[in-house]
Formats: structure tokens, C-alpha cells, sequence
């Protein structure tokens, strides 16, 4: 059984919803008394009953534009206050104006980009989408680790990596 969880913080409170499939199975928060530590950071991870919540949704903002030159223009999270799993591809999706996306994310320091302050980034790749996305609310739900994130030799590795990375995005159900 594949277990999916959105987590949703507003005013200090941590909801948790879970479901298989479609179907909502429970809503809970943490005066529940499940077993859970909500992790404070960019990198924290949520546990609830042995079960890692994944689900990122923050603001698109503009990144250095990397994804666009490579051929994979991503959708860059704003990171303030998330929390995420732990760095590494992802499979994901993510539904935007009633359409829904499959998604190859990426969450980590991009260790192939030359940076003097690398910090934690969330770009989401929409395969098959065109368009902008800036300004807009984006909730990204994070499924299969696809990888660990990688350093590559050159841009042209990492590009024929992200190509392997949405193909094998592409086939999953």
C-alpha cells in the first residue's frame, strides 16, 4: 500500500491529510497524539506512524535560469518555512489550473552549479507544461526518490542525467 500525505501549516497548527489514492483515509493534527516530529528547517522531515509527509507548496519565484539554458525550465520554490525531505530527485506532480502535472523536482544545493552560498533550492520541472509561472502558488506532491542529487563534470552530464531523470518521471503511473 502507497501512502500519501499533504501537510498543511497555517497559524503554528501542522494538518496532516492521508490518502491512498483518491480516497481520504484521515485528518489529523498534532493533538492527535500520533507519533510525529515536525522537522524546523529547509530539510526537516515530517514522520507520522513511520510515514514521511511529503508535500511542498510555496510561491514561484525567479531562479538563475540553469534549468531553462539545459532544456528544463523548472518551476523554483520559494523555500522560506518549508519542510522538505530529505535532498535528492524526485517523481512528483502537481495540479495547476485544473490540469494536472507529472513532475521531475529536484530538492537540494545543486552541487554541479558553482555557488559561494549554496542553499537549499526546490525546482519542479512540469513535463508538458508551457508557460509562466512566477507569482504563482505552486503545491508540488512529492512521490518516489528517483536519486540521490549528484555532482556532474559538466553541464552537458547533467543535462543527459535530467533527461534520464523525466523519461523514467514520464513512466510512472
Amino acid at each position: 500500500m502507497r501512502l500519501l500525505a499533504t501537510v498543511t501549516i497555517a497559524l503554528g497548527v501542522i494538518t496532516m491529510t492521508f490518502a491512498q489514492s483518491s480516497k481520504q483515509i484521515v485528518k489529523t493534527g498534532p493533538d492527535l497524539g500520533l507519533p510525529f516530529s515536525p522537522g524546523v528547517k529547509a530539510g526537516g522531515l515530517i514522520y507520522v506512524a513511520g510515514h514521511v509527509a511529503t508535500d511542498a507548496q510555496g510561491q514561484v519565484i525567479k531562479g538563475d535560469q540553469i534549468g531553462h539554458e539545459l532544456g528544463f525550465p523548472t518551476a523554483n520554490l520559494d523555500t522560506a518555512n518549508l519542510i522538505l525531505p530529505p535532498n535528492g530527485v524526485y517523481a512528483a506532480r502537481t495540479k495547476f489550473r485544473n490540469k494536472v502535472y507529472r513532475v521531475a523536482l529536484n530538492i537540494g544545493l545543486r552541487p554541479t552549479v558553482t555557488q559561494a552560498k549554496p542553499q537549499i533550492r526546490v525546482e519542479a520541472h512540469l513535463l508538458d507544461f508551457s508557460g509562466k509561472l512566477y507569482g504563482e502558488e505552486l503545491e508540488v506532491e512529492i512521490g518516489e526518490k528517483l536519486r540521490e542529487e549528484l555532482k556532474f563534470a559538466s553541464s552537458t552530464e547533467l543535462r543527459e542525467q535530467i533527461g534520464r531523470d523525466v523519461e523514467l518521471v514520464r513512466g510512472l503511473a
